[in-house]
C-alpha cells in the first residue's frame, strides 16, 4: 500500500497535546460553527440559483453566501470572509494571554493557478490583512508569522503538520489556521464549465460550488484550560499524500493516496481498539471523487467502523468548499462533540484536491 508523504500521531494520553480551543465559520448555511452544525442536522442546504448561467442556459446552482452583493467577485468576497472569520474568533485570540509567538497559516483556493498574478495579489492582501489584525491584538514584541498555502481541500492537514511540532516544542504558543474559498468568479466558473466539472442540471458528473471559510485556534490542552475555553476537539493526528490521477489526465485512479492518509490514522485507532465513530468527507457528485472514495473507504474503515458509525458528506449541504473544506469540517466536528450529535468520540475528516494533494485529520472529543 502507498504510504503517506507525511504522517504524525499526537497521543493525548501521553502529551499535553494540540486541541482546537476556538473556531469561527462563515458559509452559505451559517454565520458560525453552531449555525452550520444545526442547519446541517436539520438537513437544510445552502443551495440557491445564482446570477451565473450555465452553457445550457440554466441558472447555476451554488452554495454562495447570499448576504454578499451579487456583483461582488471572488476576490472581494474572500477578503470579506477573512474579516468575518477574524472578527468571530477575536475574543478567543485576545484571551490567549501572554504570547511569545503565534503562527497563522491561511489555505487559499488553488483557482486561479498559484502562478497567476491574480492569485499572488489576492494572497498578499489576505496575508497582510491577517498580519495587521494580529498585530493589533497580540502583546507588543510577540513574534507573528503569517503564511499562505494553496493545497485547497487538503490544506489543513499540511498546516497542522507544520504548526503542531512548533507548538509542542514551545516555538510558538498558538496557531491560527484559516481556510477560505469562493468560486464566485466568472473566469473560474468558465474554466470549470469548459472542463465539464460543474453540475448544471444535465451533467450529473459534476459538483455544486460552495463558498465560505473557517478559522481554528489551535493550542496545547493546558493553555485552552487556562483560557477558560475548554476543548472543542483534540487533534490526534494528520497525514498527507499525493494522488497522480486528476480530472485533467488519464492516469487510472486506484485510490492509493486517500487510502494512505486515512489508513495511517485508522491504524492508530485499530491498535488502540477504538472505533471510528464519525467520518466527515468531501465527496461530491464528481465521478472521479466518488470512485476514489469507494476504493479508500473499505480499506480504511473496515475494521474500525461499525453499524452505528456515521459517514457524512460535507458538500451535501454546503457545496464544494475547496480550501475551506477541512477547516469547516473540524469546526462542525467540534460542535458535534460538544452537543453529542452524532454520538461520537472520534472523527476523521478528509479532503481531496483536484491538483493532487490528499489530507486527513483525526479528532477526538475533548
Amino acid at each position: 500500500m502507498t504510504r503517506p508523504n507525511e504522517f504524525a500521531h499526537w497521543d493525548p494520553r501521553l502529551i499535553d497535546g494540540p486541541v482546537v480551543a476556538a473556531a469561527s465559520a462563515l458559509n452559505g448555511l451559517g454565520f458560525d460553527p453552531w449555525q452550520t452544525w444545526a442547519f446541517r442536522r436539520a438537513e437544510l442546504t445552502a443551495y440557491a440559483a445564482s446570477a451565473f448561467r450555465c452553457p445550457n442556459g440554466k441558472a447555476l446552482t451554488m452554495g454562495a453566501i447570499r448576504t454578499f452583493p451579487p456583483q461582488a467577485r471572488a476576490e472581494l468576497r474572500m477578503e470579506s470572509i477573512v474579516t468575518a472569520l477574524l472578527d468571530g474568533i477575536a475574543p478567543d485570540v485576545e484571551a490567549l494571554g501572554p504570547v511569545r509567538g503565534l503562527a497563522a497559516l491561511v489555505t487559499l483556493s488553488a483557482l486561479p493557478s498559484p502562478g497567476d498574478p491574480g492569485y499572488q495579489s489576492r494572497a498578499s492582501r489576505i496575508v497582510r490583512r491577517v498580519n495587521d489584525w494580529l498585530a493589533e491584538r497580540l502583546p507588543p514584541g510577540a513574534s507573528v508569522v503569517v503564511e499562505h498555502d494553496h493545497r485547497a481541500h487538503a490544506g489543513l492537514a499540511h498546516a497542522l503538520l507544520r504548526a503542531v511540532p512548533a507548538l509542542l516544542e514551545d516555538r510558538i504558543d498558538a496557531a491560527l489556521l484559516l481556510g477560505v474559498e469562493s468560486y464566485y468568479d466568472p473566469d473560474v466558473l468558465s474554466s470549470l464549465f469548459a472542463g465539464g466539472r460543474l453540475h448544471d442540471g444535465e451533467n450529473l458528473d459534476g459538483f455544486i460550488p460552495g463558498e465560505g471559510g473557517a478559522a481554528l485556534l489551535v493550542v496545547k490542552a493546558s493553555r485552552a484550560r487556562a483560557m477558560g475555553r475548554g476543548v472543542r476537539a483534540r487533534i490526534e493526528g494528520a497525514a498527507t499524500a499525493w494522488e497522480a490521477a486528476r480530472p485533467d489526465n488519464d492516469v487510472p485512479c486506484l485510490g492509493d493516496a486517500l487510502t494512505a492518509v486515512t489508513r495511517s490514522l485508522t491504524d492508530v485507532l485499530a491498535a488502540q481498539r477504538r472505533p471510528l465513530d464519525w467520518w466527515l468527507c468531501d465527496v461530491t457528485g464528481d465521478a472521479l471523487r466518488q470512485h476514489e472514495f469507494q476504493l479508500a473507504w473499505p480499506r480504511a474503515g473496515h475494521d474500525v467502523m461499525g453499524p452505528t458509525s456515521a459517514l457524512e458528506y460535507l458538500p451535501e449541504t454546503l457545496g464544494d468548499l475547496g480550501a475551506a473544506t477541512l477547516h469547516t469540517a473540524v469546526a462542525v466536528a467540534g460542535e458535534g462533540f460538544l452537543r453529542g450529535d452524532p454520538a461520537a468520540e472520534t472523527c476523521l475528516v478528509t479532503g481531496s484536491s483536484d491538483e493532487g494533494p490528499r489530507g486527513a485529520v483525526l479528532l477526538s472529543r475533548g
